[in-house]
């Protein structure tokens, strides 16, 4: 039988449980508690019995158990302690329970046993369950003693010590013949090592002139493949006078990594190492290295774990010092410089201990690369366009190996040989890698973690692959089942801690970083993951889409999507669950609720997270979780109920968002809930109130609540951690600023409302905003006022209500003051990026904004008594960083510095709008992207400005504000778009300035303005002012003259993208559109351009790999397919006077064809041969008789055929056997009417497909 890991039995849990459960029974047995002595003598007996049942786990934890009945007693041991602990817990909810109930009966205990007879009930219920578990752990440590005979009689067979992984070693050459993908990482890297860097200079002529580069990777990925690679390249060899190869692996020995170091530069003599010591081998190697460039490639560095960072980096700094250091040859006066270490590893601690001077984090293979490798691993020789079936699975196992070199190689060697679809079909659907496969490798990062980690790690196997891993839930579920501890911790709290265990998995590569725009997610590789799900196989257990379930009964920690609820009904197992995570695959709400049924099961659940369920309100028996810690869900219609003030024991409750409650729902008939009780606010619109009764909750440090909602925090009393955006009311007659004194650990963002309701400056002091240091947005707002009084208080408020000097965004609005706070006059808030001031009608002379070191955006609307921004507004620095200026509605404004080039180095976007005296703007800097200029009467043209990010300057303008643009502004404008809303007589001058335009966009906000603007993009002689690099067109609701514009196409042979929209024409009969040297065109798209008829030149159209034609109504011939020889995809839709199309040359590259509402269309039987074709959609052609033959379309998947109503009959020559999806509706009636006596010649086409294609049928027609 093969030995199988105690731990992954029951180690990285039960040893964390018994060791908290001991720890808190000595809690009890050392507090002030007046126990009986009946229950002192039971907590003693369950610490003894619980410390010897430790020590037998952990010596269990460190062997390999390979007999049934040894791992039915760890079971058996298991069950006993994880019940024990329930009843601990239980008594430990009952205790706060009655601090909550009687705050004084903690008090009576310890000083009389006579006058609590209610306590010493619930004491004498404890004890009876006690007693059961006590009788059942006894029995188990009788079998324990056993099982440590056991252990001592049959070391040597029954129990073996744990083998170790036998240590890597590696060499430099490489092992394959052919090595696929890597030549861009290979290109970087050897770039990196091959360039001379900046030496630093160091006294007596010796410098620090070896630096350091890192590889980083998971287990598996290809770093010493790579490595390999760039040790071997020519280029190496050619820059450096000696290469060295060392492989570290986890076995860190100085001497020896020395010595072999210094075998490396014998150039095949003899070296005698053996009579030397280390301090003998540094001194030799110093001499070998001296005055020679070398690179030395240490593979395979671990971060020895039993050490912390000092000592590591102090090992390897000594290991290194003969190597980093290099003197003059003698008689030159220049260094031998250039000499290289580079390093792979798993970690990133690794290259942080070493000095790195750049770490290269290696990703997976790419698409293609991985395929390749695959497949040369699989087919070995054969093609494997020969079997399109496995190549189609094969597709698929290679998606989900994510690109690993190790497991591509290992899966593909597996199928190697194998030729059966059912084969290659298991291996895609099961587990894709046993533990002798790469668990083996990645084993070791395992191995090598401290114990608090290795839970941490292995709890994360709950989470399928590709999830987005939120570290402050996955923190919060760490804390909830105890995986993080305080001791050593001087002073942090849980929370900071367990942040610090998930950067250490993070930096060890056990977590990965994925950046989607400015977000930032985690993740985990697929063989990261794989691993979880092998060292947690006794605790954790996840169903994934799609499979079914079958619940082990050990398992204590679940997690399953929310379609598969339906089937936990059934479960008898679910009360031993610690953990149950219900998912939902869709960001939308599942319409999916979690029945009481289930809930009630949940007996021992300490984490709840049905964030993946649909619930209109939650159920009220929430409250008779107990355990419970952690509870995450989707916002509710109705409030929460008041039953969530019995769960004692929670600590963080998240509330997501929830589609079906979103801000702007209502309902016409709401019911009165009965949890609806007094004290109760509503939930609807955007608002989420929390209970009052949840203060009540002692435990509670950290409310999460979706930052789209707004928490209201009026009924908030306690030091709760409450995250997302929290609200303030201030009211006259209800809750004082002084609520906010005791909520100093509220993250996110606070909004202060109704400031004018403020009684005293005292009270506002007392909210002590300056001590709320995790509040990132801060948003102050006074409501109406009416006297002088009310200005001049509303500055003493303005003054005290200082922030926090972390605040990065600040909105003030509608605030009834003069002057400025001296916090803004001074600069406390350094690390203000954003700040908008608005409605402050009275407000003259703003503070130096523009000394904010770090303000990136700064919007000022609506103040109608600010006259200028001056030198006072500029500051001595002139807004170093701001890159987003917001100008709105300032009637007075005027600028008092003007053409200063020292102001703004940095904006990107500047938009004025009903700011009338602005008639001089600052000299911009070349910086300057985007500049929108607005009156108030037009400001309703922001609603076409699309937001786009573009690599360099953009300009947007209406075009009857065009005398702000400088000279200066146009010359470096690579995208331009203009909002046409006047009538303008544009200088064809303007458009010869602009000699870096790429793109251009022209927007007819009054189209009847358009023509003389268009007109001016060409000369009288037809030639175009616009560069001729122009590489994007668009023109919509624009008037055209087609001849002029057909010359103006054809003086723009670099144009890439074509786009007419909504365009009509002056000009009557229209000519044809030219195309003849639009040779580069990749993409044209027309839409609602009446006046095209056909085009001319086409032929030349041999670049383009996308055409969409749309309510064209005039269109009667579209371009032959064949004079489009790199066309991918085409859309031709609501053309009625379409009557056919052509292609008459060769067509191998179309992907998709989609037609729609061509009623004149009655053929397609000229497309033959669509090699590439995999979409065929056509839809609402009743003229449409035959089909093109189909026997060319060998990759097509799709056929869609929707109300085509006198199609008789599918191609003669019948389907394509790739065919995997056909959608058939509205045809003839004979034709649907074989396919509902699945008969006919038609219906056997059909019928001969594989696949099923023909069941599918049935349900279509």
């Amino acid at each position: 039988m093969a030995t199988v890991s105690a731990a992954s039995i029951v180690g990285w849990v039960v040893s964390p449980v018994i060791k908290r459960m001991v720890s808190l029974v000595q809690s009890y047995l050392s507090s002030r508690y007046n126990w009986k002595s009946d229950m002192v003598s039971d907590l003693k007996n369950l610490e003894v019995a619980l410390l010897d049942i430790l020590l037998v786990v952990g010596a269990a934890e460190r062997q390999h158990v390979v007999d049934t009945n040894q791992i039915l007693l760890m079971h058996q041991m298991k069950e006993a302690v994880c019940d024990a602990e329930d009843v601990l817990d239980e008594f430990d909810y009952m205790l706060l329970k009655e601090k909550v109930e009687q705050k004084g009966m903690l008090k009576r205990i310890a000083s009389s046993s006579l006058s609590i007879g209610k306590c010493f009930i619930s004491f004498d219920k404890f004890r009876s369950e006690l007693c059961k578990v006590l009788k059942s752990v006894q029995r188990v440590r009788s079998s324990a003693e056993i099982f440590v005979q056991v252990m001592a009689l049959e070391s040597a067979n029954t129990f073996q010590s744990l083998q170790p992984v036998p240590t890597r070693a590696t060499g430099s050459l490489l092992h394959e013949d052919v090595i696929v993908g890597r030549e861009k990482e290979v290109g970087e890297l050897v770039d990196q090592l091959v360039n001379k860097f900046d030496e630093c200079s160091l006294s007596y002529g010796i410098r620090f002139s070896t630096e350091v580069h890192t590889i980083v990777g998971v287990g598996g990925i290809g770093k010493t493949t790579l490595a390999q690679l760039i040790y071997n390249d020519e280029r190496i060899t050619y820059t450096f006078d000696l290469k060295i190869w060392v492989c570290i692996s986890n076995n860190f020995d100085k001497i020896r990594i020395t010595k072999e170091i210094i075998a490396c530069t014998t150039d095949g003599e003899n070296a005698e190492l053996t009579a030397l010591n280390f301090s003998m081998l540094q001194d030799e190697l110093k001499r070998r290295l001296s005055y020679k460039r070398f690179l030395l490639v240490l593979d395979d560095v671990w971060y020895d774990e039993r050490y912390g960072d000092h000592i590591n980096k102090q090992m390897w700094m000594e290991l290194l010092a003969p190597i980093r250091y290099s003197r003059k040859r003698p008689g030159q006066r220049k260094i031998v410089s250039g000499s290289k270490i580079l390093v792979t590893t798993r970690t990133e601690l690794v290259a942080r201990m070493l000095d790195s001077r750049s770490s290269f984090f290696l990703e997976g293979l790419g698409r293609n690369d991985s395929w390749l490798l695959f497949s040369q691993c699989a087919f070995g020789s054969r093609n494997p366009e020969d079997y399109p079936e496995l190549k189609r699975i094969g597709d698929q196992i290679v998606q989900k190996l994510k690109g690993s070199a190790l497991a591509l190689k290992v899966i593909g060697g597996h199928l190697n040989g194998k030729y059966s679809d059912t084969e290659w079909d298991d291996v895609l659907h099961e587990n894709l890698l046993t533990p002798n496969d790469m668990l083996t490798i990645l084993r070791l990062s395992y191995e090598s973690l401290p114990e608090h980690l290795k839970q941490c790690f292995a709890y994360c196997s709950l989470f399928p692959k590709d999830y987005l891993i939120d570290p402050n839930r996955l923190i919060r579920m760490w804390i909830a089942q105890g995986f993080v501890h305080q001791q050593g911790s001087n002073g942090r709290n849980l929370e900071d801690i367990g942040r610090g265990y998930f950067n250490d998995l993070l930096t060890r590569s056990f977590f990965q970083v994925l950046r989607r725009g400015d977000q930032t997610y985690y993740t985990m590789h697929d063989s990261m993951n794989d691993l979880a799900l092998h060292v947690s196989q006794g605790e954790c257990f996840r169903v994934d889409h799609g499979s079914s379930i079958v619940l082990p009964y050990y398992v204590r920690h679940l997690c399953l999507y929310v379609e598969q609820l339906g089937n936990l009904v059934i479960n008898d197992h679910l009360g031993r669950l610690w953990a149950l995570v219900v998912l939902n695959k869709s960001w939308f709400c599942s319409k999916v609720c979690m029945s009481n049924d289930i809930l009630n099961k949940l007996r021992s659940v300490r984490v709840l997270d049905i964030s993946g369920c649909c619930f209109n309100s939650l159920p009220e028996a929430i409250g008779d979780l107990i355990h419970l810690r952690y509870l995450d869900i989707r916002r509710t219609y109705y409030p929460l109920p008041a039953t969530m003030s019995r769960l004692n024991h929670l600590q963080a409750l998240f509330v997501q968002y929830h589609s079906c409650c979103s801000s702007g729902s209502s309902r016409s008939n709401k019911r009165k809930h009965p949890s609806n009780s007094r004290g109760q606010g509503s939930t609807s619109g955007g608002n989420f109130v929390l209970p009052e009764s949840i203060t009540r909750l002692s435990k509670l440090e950290h409310v999460n609540v979706e930052r789209g909602y707004t928490v209201t925090l009026s009924s908030m009393h306690q030091s709760t951690c409450v995250e997302g955006s929290g609200e303030f009311l201030v009211d006259k007659d209800g809750p004082s600023l002084l609520q906010l004194k005791d909520l100093n650990m509220i993250r996110g963002d606070l909004t202060i409302r109704y400031l004018e309701n403020v009684k005293s400056t005292e009270e506002a002091a007392k909210a002590q905003l300056d001590l709320k240091e995790h509040i990132t947005k801060l948003f102050l707002e006074w409501g109406s006022y009416d006297s002088a009084h009310d200005i001049n208080k509303g500055f003493e408020v303005f003054e005290v209500l200082k922030p926090h000097s972390s605040l990065c965004e600040l909105t003030i609005s509608g605030y009834p003051g003069v002057r400025s706070p001296s916090w803004l006059e001074f600069g406390w808030l350094r690390r203000l990026e954003f700040v908008c001031l608005r409605d402050c009608e009275r407000w003259d002379i703003l503070p130096p904004l523009g000394n904010l070191p770090l303000l990136r955006g700064l919007e000022i609307r609506r103040m109608d008594e600010l006259k200028t921004l001056g030198p006072g507004f500029f500051g001595s620095s002139g807004f170093p960083s701001l890159q987003s200026l917001l100008l709105e509605r300032l009637p007075k404004l005027e600028w008092s510095v003007v053409q200063n080039d020292q102001m703004f180095p940095n904006l990107r976007h500047l938009s004025v709008a009903g700011c009338p005296r602005l008639t001089e703007y600052p000299t911009y800097p070349r910086t300057l992207r985007h500049i929108a200029v607005l009156d108030r009467e037009r400001i309703q043209v922001k609603t076409f400005i699309d937001r786009v990010e573009l690599s360099r300057s953009f300009c947007c303008v209406v075009s009857s504000f065009f005398h702000v643009l400088h000279s200066h502004h146009l010359e470096f404008i690579e995208n331009l778009e203009i909002y046409v809303n006047h009538f303008i007589d544009m200088s064809r001058t303007v458009f010869t300035n602009l000699k870096s335009l790429k793109g251009l966009k022209i927007y007819g906000v009054n189209r009847a303005n358009t023509c003389s603007l268009v007109t001016s993009l060409w000369d009288e002689n037809g030639n175009t002012v616009l560069p001729l690099a122009l590489r994007l067109l668009v023109l919509q609701r624009c008037y055209l003259q087609p001849s002029s514009f057909s010359m103006l196409l054809n003086n723009l042979s670099s144009l890439v993208t074509l786009q007419l929209s909504e365009c009509d024409t002056v000009e009557m009969p229209c000519p044809p559109v030219s195309l003849n040297c639009l040779r580069s065109l990749k993409q044209l798209h027309i839409y609602r351009c009446d006046w095209i008829s056909y085009f001319d030149g086409s032929e030349a159209l041999v670049s383009l790999e996308e055409m969409t034609i749309r309510c064209c109504y005039d269109l009667e011939f579209i371009p032959d397919l064949g004079d489009m020889p790199c066309l991918q995809k085409l859309d031709l839709y609501d053309c009625p006077q379409v009557m056919r199309l052509s292609k008459s040359g060769h067509q191998t590259a179309l992907k998709e064809l989609n037609i729609g509402s061509c009623i004149a269309l009655s053929s397609l039987e000229e497309l033959c041969d669509l090699v590439s074709l995999a979409k065929l959609s056509i839809s609402d052609c009743p003229d449409l008789l035959r089909l093109p033959d189909m026997d060319g379309f060998y990759l097509l998947r799709v056929l869609e055929i929707y109300r085509c109503y006198n199609l008789r009959s599918l191609p003669q020559s019948g389907l394509p056997v790739s065919l995997e999806r056909l959608s058939l509706f509205g045809c003839c009636q004979v034709l649907e009417e074989q396919f509902q006596r699945k008969e006919g010649p038609d219906w056997d086409k059909v019928a001969a497909l594989q696949g099923g294609l023909a069941d599918g049928m049935k349900q279509q027609t």
